[in-house]
């Protein structure tokens, strides 16, 4: 088995375990790799990396990308309801050195503009960038989002092909019940 959704406590209010807590852990369970995704950032990938090597676990780098922002009064607390789900947001795995890249320009990208909307940002950055990545989400309004954008981009048959406008990232996450 392996996690591909972990948060650190490099994800405030989202984790509470280091890398090197989690990487034990899935050690000790007998995980031959462990993905860290912690939440529009990627503070912990160094520390993940090495931890990882060390333990002789395969490190899977990603992000989950999502528009929760901080309440302006209160940077602690998030705006109420952003962390429910349903809510835009997209796990994104790197499948290789240019999705680790891609994931540091998004998440950069999401650091420094203010006006970061992801169902804007996310589908033509996928169109541009998602050779390299996996997307994983459960978010209608994300997957409503990139097939409006490959809808733009047609195959031979005039049909959207998702698949090829993503580069093959996009998966579904459907959710689980209980």
């Amino acid at each position: 088995m392996i996690h591909l959704h972990v948060h650190s406590h490099y994800s405030l209010l989202c984790g509470a375990s280091s890398p090197a807590e989690l990487i034990a852990r899935a050690a000790d369970l007998g995980f031959g790799a462990l993905a860290l995704t912690d939440l529009n950032a990627m503070y912990g990938a160094v520390e993940f990396q090495k931890e990882c090597a060390q333990a002789g676990l395969r490190a899977i780098h990603g992000v989950e990308i999502t528009d929760d922002r901080p309440v302006d009064t209160d940077p602690v607390r998030l705006i109420a309801g952003s962390l429910q789900p349903g809510r835009p947001r997209a796990v994104l795995l790197a499948r290789d050195e240019s999705g680790y890249a891609a994931i540091c320009r998004l998440t950069t990208l999401r650091q420094v503009r203010p006006d970061f909307r992801l169902l804007r940002e996310l589908p033509p950055w996928l169109g541009a960038e998602g050779g390299g990545l996996f997307c994983l989400t459960d978010s209608l309004p994300v997957l409503e989002a990139i097939g409006r954008a490959a809808r733009e981009e047609t195959d031979s048959s005039g049909k959207p092909d998702v698949m090829g406008f993503t580069g093959g990232a996009l998966r579904v996450l459907l959710p689980t019940v209980g």
